[in-house]
C-alpha cells in the first residue's frame, strides 16, 4: 500500500510538471509568432487596363451608407479623395474636404466603371 501511494504521488508531481512545461512551450510558442509576424498592410489592388490601382483609404458614410469617400492610388501615385455612390453609380470630387452643396452638380457616372464597380464590389462582401 505504502508503494502505492508513492507511486500516485509521483504521478501526480509528473502530471503537474508535464503540465507547466506543456504551458511555457505554449507560451514561448505565441510570444514566438507574435513577435515575428509583422502585421499585415496590404492594400487591396487591382491592375485595370495598364494601370495598377489600390485602394489607399476608404470610408463609409454614416448619413448615406451607399457612399464612400475613397482616396485611390494609380501606378503609386496618389489621388485626390472622391466620393462614391455605390447605389447611383456616380462619384464625383470633394471640394476641400467638403461635400459638395448641390451633390448632382459634380456628380459623374463612373469615370472609369470598372474602378467604380470593382470598389462598390469589394465593399458589398464585407
Amino acid at each position: 500500500m505504502k508503494k502505492f501511494r508513492e507511486y500516485l504521488s509521483l504521478k501526480q508531481k509528473f502530471r503537474s510538471i508535464s503540465i507547466r512545461v506543456l504551458v511555457m512551450l505554449l507560451g514561448v510558442r505565441l510570444l514566438f509568432w507574435l513577435a515575428i509576424v509583422p502585421p499585415a498592410n496590404a492594400a487591396p489592388c487591382r491592375m485595370i487596363g495598364t494601370q495598377t490601382v489600390c485602394i489607399s483609404e476608404i470610408k463609409r458614410s454614416a448619413k448615406y451608407p451607399w457612399e464612400y469617400r475613397v482616396t485611390l492610388s494609380r501606378d503609386g501615385v496618389k489621388q485626390p479623395q472622391e466620393i462614391l455612390n455605390c447605389r447611383d453609380a456616380k462619384q464625383f470630387s470633394l471640394q476641400g474636404n467638403r461635400r459638395p452643396v448641390n451633390s448632382e452638380a459634380g456628380a459623374v457616372l463612373f469615370q472609369t466603371k470598372e474602378t467604380g464597380e470593382w470598389i462598390c464590389r469589394l465593399v458589398k462582401r464585407n
